[in-house]
């Protein structure tokens, strides 16, 4: 577990790249899940925000992330 830290660390830190991680379902998940909890978590520490909507603004967020990062790698490759 501390050389999982330590990759996301070096990463963090620019000194590795992604494809210096293993390649796992379990952990994109778990990264998903993660950055699922903190958006909503920051969301709901505002003003009065429902819990639906702060679920629904995260997962568009995450959602419009993954397509931008799609049509980017997908440009690079031609």
């Amino acid at each position: 577990m501390k050389a999982l830290w330590s990759s996301f660390w070096s990463l963090c830190l620019l000194r590795r790249g992604p494809e210096d991680l293993p390649r796992s379902l379990l952990l994109l998940l778990l990264v998903l899940v993660l950055d699922m909890a903190l958006g909503m978590g920051s969301q709901l520490l505002g003003p009065y925000t429902p819990l639906f909507e702060a679920m629904v603004v995260t997962l568009l967020a995450g959602c419009s992330d993954a397509l931008v990062l799609w049509g980017l790698l997908l440009f690079k490759q031609r």
